[in-house]
């Protein structure tokens, strides 16, 4: 059970930590379009891992890289379009270099 909690954790804190990286790049005149994709493609990877992880020791092997795998690529998806959706809301939307 607490495998299982602190991939929850560690899922939330992901999507979280998109919010205070905007709120920096705010005060900051560099272009946010790198930090978005490179933290997405690592994130998305964390929270595969995270999840196989936990459910290769919860239930089975297969089960874990059948479902890590793909929430692990949907994850990528899912937090490039949370960032740029929280850039948007805060105003920071200087994506030329990705």
């Amino acid at each position: 059970m607490t495998k299982l909690t602190h991939s929850s954790l560690a899922t939330i804190a992901i999507f979280v930590i998109p919010i205070i990286i905007t709120f920096i790049y705010r005060f900051i005149d560099i272009s946010i379009g790198p930090v978005v994709l490179i933290y997405s493609i690592i994130g998305g990877v964390l929270i595969g891992v995270a999840w196989a992880t936990t459910l290769w020791n919860k239930w089975n092997g297969i089960v874990g890289i059948m479902v890590g795998v793909p929430l692990g690529l949907v994850s990528i998806i899912l937090l490039v379009n949370f960032f740029i959706w929280v850039t948007y809301l805060l105003g920071e939307q200087d994506y030329h270099l990705m």
